[in-house]
C-alpha cells in the first residue's frame, strides 16, 4: 500500500511474520528511510528469544525483505540510535550463527547425559535439562564470536539460542 501526501510517498510493506502476525515496515523511498520495529536493535543483540519472535523463519526472511529495498537509515526503535544497512546485515549474521551453533549443539549434545542427571521419573525435567545443555553449548559458541562486538551478547545469547533451537527441533 502506498500513501501519497502532496509529493511525498509513504510505502507500507508487510514483513514475514516475526514479532506478531501483522508486522509492517514503513518506507520513505524519496528520503531513503525505513522504519521496522522489533527486528533489529542497532549495536545490540536481539532482545530475549529473538525479540519474542513467533516465527524464526519469518524473522530471517524479514531481514532480507528490508535489505531488498533501497534505504540508508532505519528507525528500529528501542535503542538510542538509528540503524544502518550494516546493522541489519550484522543482526542477520548473528541470527545465522545462532542457527548454525544450535544445529551443531543438537547433534552433539547427548540426551542420555541429561537423563543421567535427572533420571526418567519426570520426563519434563529430563527434556528441560537436555534443552538447557543444548542451549548452553550453542550459546557458549556464539558468545565467543559476538562478545565485544554486539552489546548484550552476554545477556541475551542464551535466550536467543533457545529460540533458535526450539525452531530447529520443530522445522
Amino acid at each position: 500500500e502506498t500513501l501519497k501526501v502532496g509529493s511525498q510517498e509513504i510505502v507500507f510493506r508487510e514483513l514475514a511474520p516475526h514479532h506478531s502476525q501483522a508486522d509492517l515496515m514503513v518506507h520513505l523511498p524519496q528520503h531513503d528511510i525505513l522504519m521496522a520495529v522489533d527486528l533489529v536493535w542497532p549495536g545490540w543483540v536481539p532482545f530475549e528469544r529473538l525479540g519474542t519472535t513467533t516465527d524464526v523463519a519469518g524473522y530471517v526472511a524479514a531481514h532480507q525483505s528490508m535489505l531488498d529495498l533501497k534505504w540508508d537509515v532505519m528507525v528500529a526503535g528501542h535503542v538510542g540510535r538509528l540503524a544502518t544497512r550494516q546493522d541489519v546485515e550484522t543482526n542477520l549474521e548473528y541470527v545465522n550463527d545462532l542457527l548454525v551453533a544450535g544445529a551443531k549443539a543438537l547433534q552433539t549434545t547427548d540426551y542420555m547425559s541429561a537423563a543421567k542427571k535427572t533420571g526418567f521419573e519426570n520426563p519434563y525435567l529430563t527434556v528441560e535439562t537436555y534443552l538447557d545443555m543444548v542451549s548452553k553449548a550453542a550459546s557458549d559458541e556464539v558468545e565467543k564470536k559476538w562478545t565485544g562486538k554486539l552489546a548484550g551478547s552476554d545477556i541475551w545469547t542464551y535466550s536467543n539460542c533457545r529460540a533458535a533451537i526450539m525452531y530447529l527441533r520443530l522445522y
